[in-house]
């Protein structure tokens, strides 16, 4: 069904004029197509490591979006060692509002290195 697709490629400039009620619980959406799992790809800035999760900033071009990636396991750690300011990655994850202020839950950030990788 399209209006309830699995993992949706999207850029930064869609994610802030995306449809959304303003309730946190609510999903956004894009011409219809309720936006449960987002990808995107883009450089990553501002990263901050702590001990449940690691924040960063991800510039797509297009605009910037705040990431969190929650560190539950020791592969969640080895991951985003990966995970380097500057860097091109590929993020995986869930769109939030909080406060306000959209953001992505990531539940997978992938070091894209290859250039080829960036064809969308």
């Amino acid at each position: 069904n399209r209006d309830s697709q699995g993992l949706v490629p999207v850029t930064v400039k869609q994610i802030s004029e995306a449809s959304h009620s303003g309730d946190e619980k609510s999903n956004f959406s894009i011409n219809g197509v309720d936006l449960t799992n987002v990808t995107l790809v883009g450089i990553v800035h501002e990263k901050a490591e702590r001990n449940t999760d690691v924040n960063f900033v991800l510039d797509d071009g297009t605009g910037r979006i705040t990431c969190r990636r929650w560190i539950n396991e020791t592969f969640d750690t080895k991951e985003m060692e990966e995970v380097l300011n500057g860097k091109y990655v590929r993020v995986y994850g869930h769109l939030k509002s909080f406060q306000g202020v959209r953001q992505l839950t990531a539940f997978s950030v992938r070091h894209v290195c290859r250039t080829h990788s960036l064809c969308l």
